[in-house]
């Protein structure tokens, strides 16, 4: 069924997202922040 199908995609992005931050302490911590609200602009440089 499709919506088998997207779960488990969606499932292996998140899988794949989170090894990603685990090895990028940088971008975790700016993800966490943009998530508090805490940045105002993320286009700033």
């Amino acid at each position: 069924m499709l919506d088998e199908e997207l779960k488990e995609k969606y499932m292996k992005l998140l899988r794949l997202a989170f090894a990603v931050l685990e090895s990028n302490e940088d971008l975790k911590e700016f993800l966490e922040s943009e998530l508090r609200g805490e940045q105002t602009k993320t286009t700033e440089p």
